[in-house]
């Protein structure tokens, strides 16, 4: 049977290792071996939120596209340490146009936070992912923070905003390059 794109793989015209389509849209690069589809394609969207620290409750908060399909996701994560959680981070997540992961980590932002999530990204033609979010201090305040993440995935540029009392965080955002 023919797959998604209108791959097949027949006996005696397909040679092994040509690309075919297993019919799972959640995987790429499958290949034909003795007529079949292999169905041995990576994993397509696949992406462990952590760094050396696992971040094993995680939430994802947004997604963001550019003109050439790839794209962004984030959320914020954290973990639980004798009943407490602790560890705090954004995750984020870019992807190329066939859903690859291009490059994962988890941002810590400065000073002492007890829950921190990126909200809103915005992701330019030429790579560069802009993600901004909220942190709450000890104190309870809610700061903005708000990244710049080049499309290597480097920090090229960050800041954070708040005062004691009010609250401020980023929940949606577009960037006009």
């Amino acid at each position: 049977p023919e797959g998604a794109k209108g791959y097949k793989c027949v006996p005696g015209t397909m040679a092994d290792g040509s690309l075919c389509d297993d019919g799972n849209a959640c995987t790429v690069g499958s290949a034909c071996k003795q007529g079949k589809c292999s169905g041995q394609g990576k994993d397509r969207f696949f992406a462990h939120v952590y760094d050396k620290t696992p971040l094993p409750n995680t939430v994802f908060n947004n997604v963001a596209a550019n003109a050439k399909g790839e794209l962004a996701l984030v959320g914020g994560g954290w973990k639980v340490e004798n009943g407490v959680k602790t560890g705090f981070q954004w995750w984020i997540i870019r992807t190329d146009a066939a859903g690859m992961v291009s490059w994962q980590k988890v941002h810590g932002l400065a000073g002492s936070h007890y829950q921190t999530e990126a909200r809103a990204a915005s992701l330019t033609d030429s790579g560069d992912l802009w993600v901004g979010g909220g942190t709450w201090s000890q104190d309870n305040d809610l700061n903005m923070g708000l990244v710049k993440f080049d499309a290597k995935g480097k920090v090229s540029w960050s800041t954070q905003v708040g005062e004691k009392g009010p609250n401020e965080v980023v929940h949606a955002m577009v960037i006009d390059p």
